[in-house]
């Protein structure tokens, strides 16, 4: 590079063999120069002539130790050392006395900020996860500091050194968990950004007061927060965050934040009072775990944007997307308006546990039909109704949605299409399935699970509150029952045991009042849920339309039944609710925008790919890819083309499969195991190790995340024409995702 003497720019970035810096010298006019991830690097000599250079990113060198070099660099105006982990002192710096931005973010072993003192003219600093930092001496003199992050500073217990700050705009002390006052603050008066999300020694907000430019205060996590006297003189807040302040028991002080337009009070649980919020005019966006009536929300006329988990009058299916509820809630109200309110009459039954445990006779039996020892196991899900409550003076009956749930693995991935909280799980258990043993149906292995699993499958679809009955199935004698292994920590906040028998005529008597026990409980939890009478007829519309045959519907001709039934809310936001319900499947976009009334035929034709005495072992043997001819040809050829269409998109909807290629699709439960393809593994790898690993922790990872997983990483592998090496691929990606 020594005749290069007119170079400006020079990226030696992700250089991981180069050791020193030798060849630099020459480049006088060099003004812009990128080391990072250099982490061989040990020292900058060489950098010493670069007068002319005004940016120098160091990131990610990991053997640096000291910044010898950099002295005589008068002209730069940025450097990044982050991640420079061996970093122990800032000497070196001291004639930086242009520099404007210096990021030391994760410089772990950093303990002082001696060397800092004459960077007057210094702008931004990133300090962040200083782990080491225990004061903020040697800020005092940065008086030009604009920006200043301190977040993960967990050493850090007081802000002295900040006080001559006074031109600072943004400062983050996030995570700085020592933190237990802000004596300090009290004279940056042009901060305009403050986050103290997860400070957990704050109690109080004293220091504030003074910050009248203030605009955006991040507070969330900051559970020993009490109140929120501090804030009454940020009269130009604009955006405040709150959540996860579980100690805030109410909200005096925001009363007189007038400009105030975005309120996050997710997960402060014990506000129940929300008056203080009424003056609030200018707010756009509020955020709240539960408000106790969507009228409430009506106190402000320029809100836009509403996310909440729980409006105790507005049906939960409105709520559960994770995007704005206004315009759902909105349109809601105008049908409860205009055409009253109906009684809230339909829950859910889920049953599930391991295959050939006894589930369908149980759901049979619910249902008034006999033992049926010749009735196969549920294949995919089987759906049925009965009445469990009758009404009465004080509320109404109630009817079960029934979902019998086949128990194998291959089953998994569309049942997450179908759980919530408004519902009643039915887990079924029996000491002989109560293991993780594997077995083989057909050519196709299988596997228990045990009942810890399942409880755990449930709470992390339908979460903690949800009812929960735990039978053992086959007590067909009294002396057969025993105590359910439960795990101590399941969760749930409703967990009931009890046992059954499908053979008897008597086996009910017991599981049946639990039921029934929690249906009321449901029903108490819902009872001021309000549904438009409109929406409860169009339902009962489709029902007849479902039980005349029917089983699918355009959504022309559902645009047409909402209007005869003189619906204001667009028939979209109507179909979503009924499909959220379990009334209806429909996805936007997917199936020509049909909704399919019969769920138990539409659901059949899904499952033929795992069709146990067909198609499915064939497919197993081919590494879990199959073509759309496969599946017409063996399993569907009593299907037109366009329901054929309709189910291949509705597996991919559900997970089950992703497309590889022009009607090439994968089955990722019935990809190969490990063992299967060594060889297939051993010429993708060749002993390469990798250049980088990926860990997710997850409380529990449900199958259908492992199939997008591996469909990303079959799109990555799109320019590989053989499909057994991106199969190979997919079967190590979705080993490790286990």
């Amino acid at each position: 590079m020594e005749n290069l003497t007119g170079l400006q720019s020079l990226d030696l970035s992700w250089c991981n063999q180069l050791t020193d810096l030798q060849g630099l010298e020459n480049l006088p006019r060099l003004q812009s120069l990128n080391l990072s991830r250099c982490a061989q690097l040990t020292d900058l000599q060489g950098l010493e002539n670069l007068t002319d250079l005004q940016s120098l990113n160091l990131s990610g060198c990991e053997q640096l130790t000291d910044l010898k070099g950099l002295e005589n660099l008068t002209g730069l105006q940025s450097l990044d050392l982050s991640w420079c982990d061996q970093l122990t002192d800032l000497k070196g710096l001291e004639n930086l006395s242009r520099l404007q931005s210096l990021d030391l973010s994760r410089c772990a072993q950093l303990t002082d900020l001696q060397g800092l003192e004459n960077l007057s003219r210094l702008q931004s600093l990133n300090l962040s996860s200083c782990f080491q930092l225990t004061d903020l001496k040697g800020l005092e003199n940065l008086t030009d500091l604009q920006s200043l992050n301190l977040s993960w500073c967990e050493q850090l217990a007081d802000l002295k050194g900040l006080e001559n700050l006074s031109r600072l705009q943004s400062l983050s002390l996030s995570r700085c968990e020592q933190l237990a006052d802000l004596q300090g603050l009290e004279n940056l008066t042009h901060l305009q950004s403050l986050n103290l999300s997860a400070c957990r020694q704050l109690a109080d907000l004293k220091g504030l007061e003074n910050l009248p430019r203030l605009q955006s205060l991040n507070l969330s996590g900051c559970e020993q927060l009490t109140d929120l006297q501090g804030l009454e003189n940020l009269t130009h807040l604009q955006s405040l965050d709150l959540s996860a302040c579980r100690q805030l028991a109410d909200l005096k002080g925001l009363e007189n934040l007038p400009r105030l337009q975005s309120l996050n009070l997710s997960e402060c649980d014990r506000i129940t009072h929300l008056n203080p919020l009424e003056k609030l005019i200018c707010l756009k966006e509020i955020y709240i775990s539960q408000i106790n009536d969507a009228v409430w929300l009506y106190h402000f006329p320029r809100l836009v944007d509403v996310k909440s988990n729980a409006i105790d009058n507005v049906p939960v299916e409105l709520l559960s997307d994770a995007g704005n509820a206004l315009i759902p809630i909105t349109a809601w109200q105008r049908d409860l308006l205009a055409s009253g309110s109906a009684p809230n009459s339909e829950l859910k039954l889920f049953i599930l546990g391991n295959g050939g445990i006894g589930k369908t006779q149980i759901s049979r039996r619910l249902q008034g039909s006999e033992y049926d020892p010749a009735v196969p196991s549920t294949h995919g899900i089987h759906l049925g109704r009965f009445r469990i409550l009758e009404a009465d003076d004080h509320a109404p009956g109630i009817y079960l949605n029934l979902w019998d749930f086949g128990g194998q693995d291959v089953y998994l991935s569309t049942h997450g299409l179908f759980l919530d909280e408004r519902a009643i799980y039915v887990v079924a258990w029996h000491p002989e399935f109560e293991n993780q043993d594997e077995y083989q149906q057909n050519g196709v292995p299988m596997r228990n699970r045990l009942l810890g699993y399942w409880l755990a499958y449930i709470r992390s679809l339908a979460g903690a509150d949800a009812p929960v009955i735990v039978v053992q199935t086959q007590c067909d004698e009294a002396d057969t029952e025993t105590a359910a292994p439960l795990p101590q920590d399941h969760g749930f906040n409703y967990l009931k045991t009890t046992g059954c028998s499908a053979l008897q005529d008597y086996g009910l008597e017991r599981l049946l009042p639990e039921i029934r026990n929690a249906a009321r409980l449901l029903r108490k939890r819902y009872a001021a849920v309000e549904i438009p009478q409109s929406w409860v007829d169009l339902e009962q519309d489709l029902r007849e339309l479902r039980d005349g045959g029917q089983k699918t519907l355009a959504f022309e001709a559902f645009e047409s039944q909402c209007q005869q039934r003189n619906q204001l809310a667009p028939p979209a936001l109507i179909a979503n609710f009924l499909h959220r319900a379990g009334q209806v499947f429909w996805r936007q976009g997917a199936f020509g925008n049909d909704l399919v009334l019969r769920q138990d035929w539409a659901l059949a034709g899904i499952y033929a790919i795992l069709e146990r005495n067909t198609v499915l072992p064939q497919i197993r043997r081919d590494g879990g890819v199959f073509h759309l001819t496969q599946l017409q040809n063996a399993v569907w050829r009593d299907f037109n083309e366009q329901e054929q269409r309709m189910f291949i998109d509705m597996m991919v909807q559900c997970n089950a499969c992703f497309a590889l290629g022009d009607d090439v699709y994968v089955a990722t439960e019935l990809l190969p195991d490990e063992q299967d393809m060594a060889s297939p593994i051993q010429s993708t790898w060749r002993n390469a190790t990798a250049d980088a690993h990926v860990r997710l922790a997850y409380d529990f990872f449900m199958k259908a995340l492992s199939s997008k997983y591996c469909e990303k990483l079959a799109i990555k592998q799109n320019e590989t024409r053989n499909i057994g090496a991106r199969a190979c691929a997919i079967t190590i990606a979705r080993r490790k995702a286990r």
